[in-house]
């Protein structure tokens, strides 16, 4: 997958790494028993064979006991979540600064919605990645809750005929200034 970020199966995968990444730097987390009792294995042998099979496990299904194990205080999780709502925040961030070229406006910052059941459920996710991408974008809005993809789609088609707007005007004030520079005496 190329851009996975913040989704269940990204979750999944960050924990079991994550776990082993603790047991590595000596540091206890009660997200290894967990992962392991959610699959029923009796050892952290098992849960390496059992991880690493063909074809491998759906890791997303991890993605609540995260949350949960989170919820219960457990650092490793907790920077689990953080940590993935951080990765999608990178690639919002990219996106907006994109529109603000495209806009012809640096200060340009839409609204951010959300959408699936990570971002409806797994708070923590939603906190980090609109905490980080407030360190850029003070300005940020977002809407309360997830929006249904009919609603989204329903609301880009709304917006499509101001976007159209907003091209052209940049692609005005882009032909004005090439007619400008032609047009001066060599």
């Amino acid at each position: 997958m190329l851009s996975d970020q913040g989704s269940g199966h990204a979750i999944g995968l960050r924990a079991i790494r994550s776990v082993f990444l603790a047991i590595d730097e000596g540091r206890t987390t009660a997200l290894q028993q967990a992962v392991m009792d959610f699959w029923n294995l009796p050892s952290l042998d098992l849960l390496i064979e059992y991880a690493n099979r063909t074809p491998a496990p759906d890791v997303s299904r991890l993605a609540q006991l995260v949350y949960s194990v989170a919820q219960h205080g457990d650092p490793v999780a907790q920077e689990v979540l953080k940590a993935e709502g951080e990765a999608l925040a990178h690639l919002v961030r990219l996106l907006i600064r994109k529109l603000q070229t495209l806009q012809g406006d640096s200060t340009f910052v839409p609204q951010l919605a959300f959408a699936g059941s990570i971002m409806e459920r797994v708070i923590p996710v939603r906190e980090a990645l609109i905490a980080s991408l407030r360190k850029d974008f003070p300005s940020l809005q977002t809407r309360d809750g997830v929006v249904d993809p009919i609603e989204g789609a329903l609301w880009r088609a709304r917006d499509q005929q101001a976007f159209e707007a907003r091209a052209h005007a940049i692609e005005q004030r882009s032909t004005e200034s090439v007619d400008a520079t032609t047009a001066q005496p060599a």
